[in-house]
């Protein structure tokens, strides 16, 4: 998705309007921001709360937000740190993953798992 700098505030707003164009260009159609909400897994009173600002960007809607469009700067926006960017798109594919692969990572992460509790 589109970068903006890190050390920019990004209106959550903004960042939204952003996501329902892009989608509204690949449906070639016009949404509503209630069936915009609903998509997300908002209903629409608590998803119009949080885009007129009059409840904060938490933490939890920015991982949501964050995880839903594949776009780091909802933590930005909500004044959180960024999580690892690696770390993310494993969490976020998480679910996508094959069995046989997550079995590979397991082993692959196990010495370091040992090796921080030696420290």
């Amino acid at each position: 998705m589109a970068t903006s700098l890190q050390n920019e505030t990004p209106d959550v707003k903004l960042l939204l309007l952003e996501h329902l164009r892009v989608l509204e260009e690949r449906e070639q159609r016009r949404i509503t921001i209630k069936e915009f909400a609903k998509r997300i897994g908002y209903d629409d009173k608590h998803f119009n709360h949080i885009y007129n600002k009059r409840r904060p960007l938490t933490l939890e809607h920015a991982e949501r937000f964050a995880r839903y469009f594949d776009d780091l700067r909802f933590y930005d926006a909500a004044g959180e740190p960024r999580p690892d960017e690696n770390l993310f798109m494993v969490q976020a594919a998480w679910k996508k993953i094959p069995d046989s692969v997550k079995r590979k990572i397991r082993e692959e992460i196990a010495p370091y798992l040992s090796d921080k509790n030696d420290d």
